[in-house]
């Protein structure tokens, strides 16, 4: 019988998500995952992205094309495509491993429910769109996880500033399921995708915060 647990993750919220954000936790089924509209204070930007230099941290201003040789992820997709076994499932090896079985069970099923998200809001989304889909999330992995799992630290963030496309959405909506902190600034416009926006918290800044964030070691109130 297979008895590995996923990860459940649920949201925290705060008057000040970028405090938030910065916050150090160990507890990954609490996550910090904000939309900030209307920002566009580039220093304070920059500042976090200093703070957490080093860490368990991404910067993102889009993500990698895929490469022209795929054939390690696309054989790793139609292995998967075949599997229909809990425990084989969990045994077939991704891109990257988690010596935590739960974790590496919450990134099997992170992983199905970023594909069905796909297929859901993409217009007349057909076979193939599907398979280049998934095999772009694989190769996101490996791009990812090895700077969000390796280092030792707290939880795992991700800073995604600027524009973004629905693909990308979906990448930080299967990341936020594995217990990263993200954290979305767009001076402009919000997520384009329906799937990463129900399950994360929006604020709109009317005008630039004139306060630097400074971060704190302190837990913030759980639900």
């Amino acid at each position: 019988m297979f008895t590995v647990k996923p990860l459940k993750i649920e949201l925290l919220r705060a008057d000040d998500p970028i405090s938030l954000f910065l916050q150090k936790r160990t507890d990954s089924r609490y996550i910090c995952f904000y939309r900030v509209i209307g920002f566009a204070a580039t220093e304070y930007i920059n500042n976090i992205d200093k703070e957490l230099q080093g860490g368990r941290y991404l910067r993102l201003e889009g993500l990698p094309k895929i490469p022209a040789d795929i054939r390690k992820y696309a054989d790793c997709f139609n292995k998967w495509h075949t599997l229909t076994r809990e425990d084989d499932l969990f045994n077939h090896k991704f891109p990257f491993t988690f010596s935590n079985p739960s974790l590496e069970w919450t990134a099997k099923l992170a992983y199905k429910k970023t594909i069905d998200a796909y297929s859901r809001e993409t217009k007349n989304a057909n076979e193939s769109m599907i398979s280049n889909f998934s095999i772009k999330i694989l190769y996101w992995i490996d791009y990812a996880f090895p700077k969000l799992f390796e280092p030792k630290g707290g939880n795992p963030k991700v800073l995604y500033t600027g524009n973004i496309k629905n693909q990308e959405c979906l990448f930080l909506y299967f990341l936020s399921l594995l217990g990263c902190d993200i954290l979305y600034i767009n001076a402009d416009s919000d997520m384009p995708c329906e799937t990463a926006a129900k399950n994360s918290l929006r604020t709109d800044v009317v005008t630039p915060i004139k306060r630097p964030y400074i971060s704190s070691s302190a837990p913030p109130e759980l639900p």
